[in-house]
């Protein structure tokens, strides 16, 4: 019998991919959304951004809101909320780069309402941190990716 130790074949660590970006943004989401998920808090929080739209010298007034307007609103809280949730559970890769891809869209859908359709400008704000989120999202990405390459080298 040998005594020699048995020789172990080392595999390259892989990188580990960095989730705190990804969580960052969900809690951001849930804290926006959340008060979408039901009627009152949700015209509380459309009737917050009309107010503060107004500190902004623009004086468009809040809409009356009807059944299916409203519904649409919580409707939007409630898969935005679930989103969020997704994203807090499992912060994976995949996950952060639909949420970058989807800010990038929802931030030209907010810009071509707010230019296009008279939207209230305090919505600028929810571009910036769309693109923000995107921004940060993407760059964790790729520097996840480049770790990946230089550990399979």
């Amino acid at each position: 019998m040998s005594s020699r130790p048995k020789e172990h074949i080392r595999m390259p660590a892989t990188p580990v991919f960095n989730a705190t970006p990804v969580r960052i943004w969900a809690t951001v989401d849930a804290l926006v959304t959340g008060p979408l998920l039901i009627p009152a808090s949700a015209l509380w929080l459309v009737d917050t951004l009309y107010q503060l739209n107004q500190l902004l010298d623009d004086q468009i007034p809040m809409p009356e809101f009807n059944g299916l307007q409203l519904f649409f609103v919580c409707l939007a809280g409630a898969l935005g909320a679930l989103w969020a949730m997704v994203r807090l559970l499992w912060p994976q890769p995949q996950l952060s780069l639909a949420d970058s891809l989807g800010r990038l869209w929802v931030a030209g859908l907010i810009s071509l309402f707010v230019i296009g359709h008279g939207l209230p400008d305090i919505l600028w704000v929810f571009v910036l941190t769309e693109l923000s989120g995107a921004l940060h999202q993407g760059w964790n990405l790729l520097r996840h990716d480049s770790e990946q390459r230089r550990a399979s080298v």
